[in-house]
């Protein structure tokens, strides 16, 4: 069937802009190759200019394509004008040679494997824990009022395994129904689903990734769209709806083999990225997996500055401190408030060594046990000579209870 001219250019311009969004940005992989490495730092000189003299910014910006930067959403305008640009030259050119519903079907088949290999990503990670992780112990012990809403959504994700191993199941099988020329219509209804739920929890809950799960949502749109009438008419009338020839002609039989050793080797490899991570770290479940040294909460059973004993009364006593697994150490004072420093555990030299974030405070503490899990902390920070005294508390146990504490050592 001949397409119309509106058609072609409508195409035209959603299959470049999709094309180069795709490559235009870093995405590391395991196996599968980064070639948005190479564009980034291209399409980032544009956003620079457009910045500059389009969009009139002189204040600090982030330039970069990550998350939801500034650069992010700059760059997804301007591929708007360049795809314009590219798709007005193409037609120019094309003079009719074009068979455009072979190239639809491939950039329908490219559309399918991107999508199922970020919904394998995404859901894994799920399945197993690893994207909504426990709350670390810092986390339990926030106040609601002083948590920000996107960490909040998060850390209660991470305190159900079932709910995590449902959405993560979800999004599996969205992929792997996109993986099968007679399922993906299905796999992409499923699909849109899920994204619109995730980019609508990216916006009420402030999450990043917005831009990115919108365009997610904009690739199963585009799945969907040429049986869209199929659709109303299944859902909203009672003619019937006759199938379409599951192969198109162009697929010689011939062929055939060799598309299913390609297959295979295209879906073995979106699989074994996906999937590498948790069989090379042999974390299948992350709320079972052992943690660092030293990781939990730790109630401040007694607080030396200076050679003074410190009471509660005092609102720059620390209350509690914790060790955070990805390499945090955060003092919790009188009044709540969190101050957070990088650290690196010296278990040889029994020395904890932290920092703060920006580098100007360095120092160390050196660290003596007292008891199973207790420990003593002795050393200076921002000029002081402290002593803490730590006892470790059972998460396991939450919620605690006021009588959980016992201010008995320094009151």
């Amino acid at each position: 069937m001949e397409w119309k001219f509106s058609e072609k250019l409508f195409f035209r311009f959603i299959f470049i802009y999709v094309l180069i969004f795709i490559h235009s940005f870093s995405f590391p992989h395991h196996f599968i190759p980064d070639l948005g490495k190479f564009t980034e730092p291209f399409f980032e000189s544009i956003v620079k200019f457009s910045a500059k003299y389009v969009f009139q910014i002189h204040h600090a910006y982030y330039p970069q394509l990550v998350s939801d930067s500034t650069g992010f959403y700059i760059h997804a305008f301007n591929l708007i004008f360049i795809s314009i640009f590219i798709s007005a030259i193409w037609g120019f050119i094309d003079r009719r040679r074009m068979n455009y519903v072979r190239l639809q079907y491939w950039f329908f088949v490219m559309i399918r494997y991107y999508l199922a290999l970020q919904l394998f990503e995404y859901g894994f990670s799920k399945f197993f824990k690893w994207q909504f992780y426990f709350p670390e112990p810092n986390t339990l012990f926030k106040t609601i009022g002083n948590t920000p809403k996107d960490l909040l959504y998060w850390s209660s994700m991470g305190t159900s395994r079932l709910y995590s191993m449902f959405t993560g199941g979800m999004e599996i099988l969205a992929a792997a129904l996109l993986l099968f020329r007679r399922s993906f219509l299905f796999g992409a209804i499923v699909a849109l689903g899920i994204m619109v739920n995730v980019l609508m929890i990216n916006l009420g809950f402030d999450i990043s990734v917005k831009l990115y799960s919108g365009f997610l949502l904009l690739l199963c749109v585009i799945l969907i769209y040429p049986s869209a009438k199929k659709l109303f008419g299944f859902f909203f009338s009672d003619k019937t709806v006759s199938n379409e020839k599951q192969s198109p002609d162009f697929l010689m039989a011939k062929h055939r083999k060799f598309y299913l050793i390609v297959k295979i080797l295209v879906v073995g490899m979106i699989l074994g990225d996906t999937l590498s991570l948790y069989f090379k770290t042999g974390n299948f479940n992350d709320d079972e997996y052992p943690r660092p040294f030293m990781h939990g909460a730790y109630e401040v059973k007694m607080f030396v500055r200076n050679s003074d004993t410190i009471s509660k009364s005092d609102p720059a006593r620390w209350k509690m401190v914790f060790i955070h697994r990805r390499g945090y150490f955060i003092t919790q004072d009188m009044n709540d408030e969190m101050e957070d420093y990088v650290l690196n555990i010296d278990e040889f030299g029994n020395k904890l060594v932290i920092q703060s974030p920006d580098g100007t405070v360095k120092t160390f503490f050196t660290y003596s046990k007292t008891g199973q899990d207790d420990y003593s902390l002795t050393g200076k920070l921002k000029g002081d000579s402290l002593t803490v005294h730590l006892k470790k508390i059972d998460l396991s146990k939450l919620p605690l209870n006021d009588e959980d504490f016992h201010w008995t050592i320094d009151e």
